[in-house]
C-alpha cells in the first residue's frame, strides 16, 4: 500500500504551485521527525468528499460534517490550521451566501422559488450551514424552486459569476482564495449574508496510521507545521 497525501478542500488549479511548497516542507519536518513513507508529491486529483478515508491517506484536509458522519471512525484529526481571511477566527470559519452583483435579493428570504447551487450533500458550509440558516425563513416548506449538486465549491462561484443560478453556499476560506486568484469572476458576484461559525476543516491521517505508529512524527512536527501553514498560506495569497 503506497501512502497518499492531498489538500483536496482548496485546490484550485492555481493554487497548485503554493500546495505544493507546503507540502514540501510538511514532508520534510515529518522525515526528520522519523516517518519513512512520506509521499514525495501531492495527489491532486483527490476529490473533496471521497467515498471513504482509506487506510493509504496519510495526510488530507477533510470536512468536519461529513468526518462526524459518513467518514465517522474511518479518521484522526491531526490539527485545525488558523487563517487570515475574512469570516475566520482562530480554528473557526463562517459560510456565505453568494448571489450574482446584479441580483435584486437583499436578504435571504428575497431568494425564495430560485435556483440554489449544492456542492455537496455532505458539505458543511454548502447544506449543513445554510441548511440551519434558511430553516428559520422556510416556513416549513421548500425554499427553493430547485436544488442542483454539482460537486464544486468554485464551479458553483463561477456559475453565480455568469449568473445561471441566483445563489450558492461556500466556506469564507474557498471563496476567499477563488476571489483572489480569479478576480474579474469575483467582481461578478456578491455576499448575500454569512453562516454562524463553525469550526474550519480540519487536517487527518486514516486511523490506520494508528496502527504503523506514525503519529507521534505527526504530534513532534506539529509546532513546526503551524508556522509552515502560515508560510504557505501567506505564499498563496502573494501569488
Amino acid at each position: 500500500m503506497t501512502p497518499t497525501a492531498s489538500l483536496p478542500m482548496y485546490n484550485l488549479p492555481e493554487m497548485r504551485p503554493v500546495n505544493a511548497k507546503f507540502w514540501e516542507a510538511l514532508r520534510g519536518l515529518l522525515m526528520e521527525a522519523g516517518l519513512d513513507e512520506v509521499p514525495e508529491t501531492l495527489h491532486f486529483d483527490q476529490v473533496p468528499v471521497p467515498e471513504r478515508i482509506g487506510p493509504e491517506v496519510l495526510f488530507s484536509q477533510v470536512c468536519g460534517y461529513p468526518l462526524e458522519t459518513i467518514f465517522s471512525g474511518q479518521a484522526v484529526r491531526l490539527g485545525t490550521p488558523c487563517y487570515d481571511a475574512q469570516g475566520c477566527d482562530g480554528p473557526s470559519h463562517c459560510g456565505l451566501f453568494v448571489v450574482p452583483a446584479g441580483s435584486k435579493a437583499r436578504e435571504l428570504r428575497d431568494l425564495r422559488d430560485g435556483t440554489f447551487l449544492l456542492n455537496h450533500r455532505h458539505s458543511n458550509s454548502g447544506m449543513n450551514l445554510p441548511r440551519s440558516a434558511l430553516a428559520k425563513i422556510a416556513g416549513g416548506r421548500p425554499l427553493f424552486a430547485k436544488v442542483i449538486e454539482t460537486g464544486s465549491h468554485p464551479g458553483n462561484l463561477d456559475s453565480i459569476a455568469r449568473a445561471e443560478a441566483d445563489a450558492t453556499a461556500v466556506d469564507c476560506l474557498t471563496f476567499a482564495f477563488w476571489s483572489h486568484y480569479r478576480p474579474d469572476a469575483a467582481r461578478q458576484v456578491r455576499v448575500l449574508a454569512r453562516t454562524p461559525p463553525s469550526p474550519a476543516i480540519p487536517f487527518v491521517t486514516s486511523t490506520a496510521t494508528c496502527c504503523i505508529g506514525s503519529l507521534n512524527c505527526f504530534g513532534h512536527s506539529r509546532s513546526a507545521t503551524s508556522g509552515e501553514v502560515s508560510i504557505a498560506r501567506s505564499l498563496s495569497a502573494q501569488s
